[in-house]
Parts: structure tokens; sequence; C-alpha cells
């Protein structure tokens, strides 16, 4: 968990937007990104996604960062529908005062 300097353009929060929060995996976009932090704070939702995409054939998942900090550990997934150009130039830098994530 963090905080931005504004709300992302793109951002979605699974813990009380629908359709993210309840809505089956054919309502999300082909291509995205959730950060697993804890089962609270959405925690359940981003994990109910990943096992939809676990049993759908045609969903890919993948833990594509994992984040520490003291003993809190955090999971960054990408969840893509299969055939789909899905952020293969993605990085995720060390933030520093201004920069949060980035993508090539």
């Amino acid at each position: 968990m963090g905080y931005t300097p504004q709300p992302l353009k793109n951002g979605h929060n699974i813990y009380v937007e629908e359709p993210y929060r309840s809505g089956p995996l054919k309502e999300y976009p082909p291509c995205f990104v959730m950060f697993y932090f804890s089962p609270f704070l959405g925690g359940k939702n981003v994990l109910r996604v990943v096992q939809e995409a676990e049993r759908l054939p045609e969903w890919e998942n993948k833990v594509i960062q994992t984040i520490e900090n003291g003993p809190y550990v955090g999971y960054l997934i990408k969840v893509w529908k299969g055939g789909t150009s899905c952020l293969e130039d993605f990085k995720l830098n060390k933030p520093g005062k201004s920069e949060v994530l980035q993508t090539a």
C-alpha cells in the first residue's frame, strides 16, 4: 500500500469498485496488474481474480514482483488474456520521492 500524488488515470479499487469487486474476469480489461498485500483491503478479491484466472484456460497470471519492506511482503500480479500483448516491457523501479511505477 502507499500513496500517489494524484489518482491514477487507469487505476481501480478492487475493494469497493464494481465490477472489479465481485464481477467475473470477462468484465476486466484483457491485461492488468494487481497488488496483493493482505487479505484485507481488497486482498480477498485479488485472490478471487487469480483463482478465476487459474481455472479459465484462456487467462494467465504471474507474480512479476515481490516487494518487501521490513516485515511486510506484497506481490505485484499480472493477469492477462492469452494472446494479448501485456506489459512485456514493464519495470518496477524502487520508488524515489516523486517516482512510483514506470513502464518502459
